[in-house]
């Protein structure tokens, strides 16, 4: 299978595990592998390659994950039960891009959360490819450089 349809696979098959509907989503391509989110998950792809996997969140599709992770909790953005299961997500997805990619040699590094106030940043200074996912009220958007 090829890397963009594992992804796209990969996370549409995570969150339909958690009763969410991700539709086909939308790719783009940027010179660099920028982020610009208030919650930004950010996994390292290592072995015979080198490349980022980064998570961009919406408000929104937080609360859709967090809600069907951790049914009845109070979405809060200070708590770290909200962080972790936003973390465990994005790590699951990677996770699964890379059992469907199928290719030898790589592994995923632990993710690292970063969250804030309307973030930008170059995460990468290679070109990226985006996956702009709507899913119900909220979007996400995965990002992917290989070095």
């Amino acid at each position: 299978m090829k890397l963009s349809e594992a992804v796209i696979r990969a996370f549409q098959d995570t969150a339909s595990q958690f009763g969410l509907n991700a539709d086909k989503p939308n790719l783009t391509k940027s010179p660099y592998h920028k982020v610009e989110s208030d919650l930004i998950v950010v996994i390292g792809l290592t072995g015979s390659k080198r490349g980022i996997f980064t998570f961009e969140y919406d408000e929104q599709l937080m609360k859709l994950i967090f809600n069907a992770m951790a049914p009845g909790m109070t979405f809060d953005m200070d708590n770290e039960i909200v962080i972790s299961s936003l973390s465990e997500f994005s790590n699951m997805v990677a996770g699964t891009i890379l059992r469907y990619f199928d290719q030898p040699g790589f592994n995923i590094t632990p993710p690292t959360v970063v969250f804030g106030k309307q973030m930008r940043a170059i995460i990468n200074s290679v070109e990226a490819f985006k996956f702009h996912f709507p899913v119900g009220s909220g979007s996400t958007v995965v990002g992917l450089s290989i070095t």
